[in-house]
């Protein structure tokens, strides 16, 4: 049972049970794989970011409770406007779309997105949403070494 209290918080309201559900799922995948603590810590926000710096780029894990959905995908650094880091990327699309079988996604800010639905407020489902994230955030951090090393 979810408890849909919310606080205002200037013009917007906050869920604060989805806060509460976003980090405990968090919590859920650094305990069920603590390399991901080193990455980020759990928060109440629906994502997690995995910065690598030497790339200049962030690769992205996400929950969408009302979508019903977690999801993985690459970005800029805070600060970067999504057109550079598009361009950025272009000269690696292919490359980076056959280790990922994902396309870039032109135009967007959600670069090489991929999603699997899962029942997110279920936490039976957890290990297995933790699974995918962990494994899909590696695979995109692996394929952006793997391409790109050297050359961001």
């Amino acid at each position: 049972m979810t408890n849909m209290m919310t606080k205002t918080v200037g013009a917007s309201a906050i869920d604060q049970s989805r806060g509460e559900q976003c980090a405990a799922l968090w919590k859920h995948l650094i305990t069920r794989h603590p390399a991901e603590g080193r990455y980020a810590r759990a928060t109440k926000l629906p994502y997690r970011w995995r910065e690598l710096p030497a790339l200049r780029l962030v690769v992205v894990q996400y929950v969408s409770f009302e979508a019903d959905q977690v999801g993985v995908f690459m970005r800029g650094e805070k600060g970067i406007a999504p057109k550079a880091v598009e361009d950025r990327l272009l000269p690696y699309a292919n490359a980076l779309g056959k280790l990922l079988g994902r396309k870039l996604f032109p135009g967007s800010k959600y670069f090489f997105q991929a999603t699997r639905a899962f029942r997110t407020k279920d936490p039976a489902q957890w290990d297995k949403m933790a699974e995918w994230l962990h494994n899909q955030a590696n695979k995109y951090e692996d394929a952006l070494f793997r391409v790109m090393k050297g050359r961001a």
